[in-house]
């Protein structure tokens, strides 16, 4: 019989583990995860999706040492179970923002990584990891954010 991978016990594996979710419980306590939205109704109409609060999330791994990822989700502790799966530590949480919209979050998100493209793991666009300090991704990311929501009207009145 296989061993599980994150409790060490017998008769599951790292997929299945009971404990999955009581290791995620490691991820609020730094930053509160958002709640899983529920998706709104097509809009019969005109076909096309109404608009779904995503957020950018930046994350570390104790495996990645000194590198950090910038990405966004819609549904971000989905993705965060799709991505521990590829690594031998859970993810940490650092920051999460949240903007109205997919396509607030993608435009945000694409503007960071521009920021940080000199830092970045990959020649590729599309390569979510740069090496740079959380802190200062954090630092961009609310300034561009808010930008970003000033200019097109989305902020809130606090």
């Amino acid at each position: 019989m296989t061993r599980c991978g994150i409790c060490q016990q017998e008769g599951h594996n790292r997929r299945t583990c009971p404990r999955v979710d009581s290791i995620n419980i490691l991820v609020p306590d730094i930053v509160p995860l958002p709640q899983q939205p529920v998706r709104p109704p097509r809009n019969a109409a005109v076909g096309i999706a109404l608009a779904i609060p995503t957020s950018v999330y930046i994350l570390t791994n104790p495996v990645l040492s000194g590198w950090i990822k910038i990405g966004y989700s819609a549904q971000l502790p989905i993705r965060l179970k799709i991505i521990h799966a590829s690594v031998p530590m859970p993810y940490i949480v650092r920051h999460t923002k949240e903007f109205p919209s997919r396509k607030a979050a993608q435009r945000v998100e694409k503007k960071v990584h521009e920021i940080f493209k000199e830092h970045r793991g990959s020649t590729s666009k599309k390569c979510e990891f740069f090496r740079i300090d959380w802190k200062e991704a954090v630092r961009e990311l609310e300034q561009i954010g808010d930008t970003f929501m000033e200019e097109h009207g989305l902020l809130q009145d606090k």
